[in-house]
């Protein structure tokens, strides 16, 4: 039982995943197709979002004792199941690349504006590369550590931005009719349901709890309800116009805060919560790729293995410095296309895999 992880390390990891991709991401695709409804797309998103929770909680029960790809495989077969887990492989650590840059930009435009980009990107893999050499005890422990932080922060914030908050900015209500807000709402699943997936990389056996569907449910709601709250307090504190503009406006959003009128500079304070999830998440992405490089390749990598996590982290800071040449790139990648290769990685591989496992459980029950 000691060695296995408790379900709140679990809990603390969906929090930073879900937190984490919509930073600087998933705010800015929800807001650029839900306008005013933006609160709206959110709602719609989170109860949306238990399909895909529910289809990766069936595929960690196919077999207990494995982790997703080593499921992959059983399904599958060998030679299928290698190509799509290498294909996942791929998109986590592209992933990976996409929260990195993100960091990067927020800490240099934000923070510190004068140092070079890659001073940052090395400071930053320093203690991911610690955590990725120390593994998944570590790394869990760790979560709820930052976790105690973040949520304090993030509780501060929320009680700091009531002064500020405009009940207007929300209205007019549906006045282009629900289909923006739809599409807000698959924005807003992309970058919080499915991004859960990468946990399937521990296997169902090493959570302390059997039965942790409901907890799984219930803690994705949860943490949900928390980014509900944080798109809504964006148009209502900044306005839509506003919000629009900045390609962080949940840290602009932070600016309005004020305590006692001799407090400055808050939001650099209570930006650091986004910080924390960014690098929880990364920190998991790389893990993710470390685990299946290792389950793809064996024996090929066993004399590079300590090298791995130095490997990966200096090509995610590479890849992170030349994919693109300015931050609209970016933005415009993460808002349109993006979320599209999430759809097509994070749900159409699962949903494929359980639709093979049932036909071959099927055919077994006919031929038996």
């Amino acid at each position: 039982m000691k060695d296995k992880l408790q379900y709140l390390e679990i809990a603390t990891l969906i929090y930073f995943f879900i937190r984490a991709s919509f930073i600087g991401i998933g705010i800015n695709c929800v807001l650029f197709y839900g306008k005013v409804d933006s609160w709206l797309s959110a709602l719609l998103g989170m109860f949306m979002g238990i399909i895909p929770v529910c289809i990766y909680l069936k595929l960690s029960t196919i077999d207990t004792k494995k982790h997703i790809h080593e499921i992959i495989n059983k399904v599958m077969g060998s030679f299928f199941g290698k190509i799509i887990s290498f294909s996942l492989l791929l998109f986590v650590f592209a992933y990976s690349v996409v929260l990195f840059y993100d960091i990067i930009n927020f800490i240099s435009s934000e923070y510190l504006y004068k140092t070079p980009s890659y001073i940052i990107g090395a400071m930053i893999l320093v203690p991911i590369i610690y955590l990725l050499t120390k593994g998944l005890r570590t790394m869990s422990r760790v979560s709820i550590i930052l976790f105690m932080i973040s949520i304090v922060l993030y509780i501060f914030s929320i009680i700091g931005l009531i002064p500020a908050f405009d009940s207007t900015n929300l209205l007019p209500f549906l006045e282009d009719g629900l289909k923006n807000p739809l599409i807000g709402a698959l924005g807003f699943i992309s970058y919080t349901a499915m991004p859960i997936f990468i946990l399937l990389i521990i296997p169902r056996e090493d959570v302390g709890e059997k039965k942790i569907e409901k907890k799984v449910i219930f803690t994705f709601l949860g943490v949900a309800c928390i980014t509900l709250l944080a798109i809504t307090n964006v148009v209502g504190v900044l306005g839509i116009d506003l919000a629009l503009l900045y390609q962080y406006p949940d840290y602009q959003m932070l600016r309005r805060i004020q305590v006692g009128g001799f407090i400055q500079r808050t939001e650099s304070i209570l930006s650091i919560q986004w910080l924390l999830c960014l690098f929880m998440m990364i920190s998991f992405c790389l893990f993710y790729c470390l685990k299946t490089t290792t389950f793809l390749f064996g024996k090929k990598v066993e004399k590079i293995k300590v090298y791995l996590p130095y490997i990966y982290s200096i090509v995610v800071l590479f890849l992170s410095r030349i994919l693109w040449r300015n931050n609209t790139m970016f933005v415009n990648f993460t808002i349109k296309q993006f979320p599209i290769f999430i759809y097509i990685f994070l749900l159409g591989i699962p949903i494929l895999i359980l639709f093979v496992y049932y036909i071959k459980k099927l055919k077994s029950k006919l031929f038996s």
